[in-house]
């Protein structure tokens, strides 16, 4: 008789283990996709990792500097909100550059500079990522450095090298 009460709850204490652990495995997916399909987000790195949030028609709504570097460029730079992603961008590597952050590695290689689309991130345009490549591009030779650019769409999990 004992032996029958410990598995009986040793069993009912494995499904409400198994019930507790399931309920918080399911979350409400509908919420999260909806709100992220409202934005974008699209990190630059140099050395200075900064992430750009934008909304549906490109404009940028917050920026977020994701290491110490990124912090103090964001810091540096107030008038970001509203204005379309490609001019934040040149900007951006213009503070860069400013910074110091362009200056050859001890190998003498140049700095890449890589822009990655997150995952999720609405496109306000069909040709978003190349629109935002050309004007990195443009920004790069505006400053006559020889840095590479990288795009990484993670939508499609595919690389583009510009």
């Amino acid at each position: 008789m004992k032996l029958k009460r410990k598995i009986l709850a040793a069993i009912t204490s494995l499904l409400i283990a198994a019930s507790v652990i399931l309920t918080g495995c399911a979350t409400d997916t509908t919420k999260v996709n909806t709100a992220f399909a409202e934005t974008g987000i699209l990190t630059l790195s140099v050395n200075p990792e900064i992430q750009i949030e934008y909304n549906r028609e490109g404009q940028v709504t917050s920026l977020i500097g994701k290491n110490e570097d990124g912090k103090k460029i964001v810091e540096s730079y107030q008038d970001y909100i509203g204005k379309n992603c490609d001019i934040v961008l040149e900007d951006l590597i213009s503070k860069i550059y400013e910074a110091g952050y362009f200056v050859d590695d001890i190998d003498g290689n140049k700095r890449n500079v890589v822009l990655q689309l997150e995952p999720g991130s609405i496109l306000p345009e069909e040709d978003f990522l190349l629109h935002m490549s050309t004007s990195t591009q443009n920004a790069v030779k505006n400053l006559a450095l020889g840095s590479d650019i990288v795009t990484i769409d993670d939508n499609d999990y595919d690389q583009k090298y510009a």
